[in-house]
């Protein structure tokens, strides 16, 4: 009951926040994280403080990020996995891929993937 309740959470979020298109090769493989190392977390906070400055819905993407790590891990996967895993979603959150845009635009073509 509780997955099926987290899935449909997860499903209803991807929904009403959209898909994830217009991103270029470069920005994807930068907003994507495949572990849970400090870069990481680094890369993470650089779009988060995009977002705001965009006036974003930071706060409801970082919840989201986390409920969805907080599953993932429940459900058996590594904390590194989920983080993998919890990337991947983000790219359906509208907001996610337009604060990604504007920190790798800032930050991330001068320092790369």
């Amino acid at each position: 009951m509780r997955r099926t309740a987290a899935l449909f959470l997860a499903s209803v979020l991807v929904v009403a926040c959209g898909g994830g298109s217009g991103l270029t090769d470069a920005e994807r493989e930068w907003c994507t994280f495949s572990d849970d190392s400090a870069d990481t977390a680094e890369r993470f906070d650089l779009i988060f403080e995009a977002g705001l400055a965009l006036q974003l819905s930071m706060d409801e993407v970082n919840a989201t990020a986390a409920a969805l790590r907080a599953q993932y891990e429940s459900e058996g996967m590594s904390p590194g996995d989920a983080v993998a895993q919890v990337s991947q979603d983000l790219f359906d959150i509208d907001a996610f891929v337009e604060a990604c845009q504007a920190a790798y635009a800032e930050i991330g073509s001068d320092v790369g993937s």
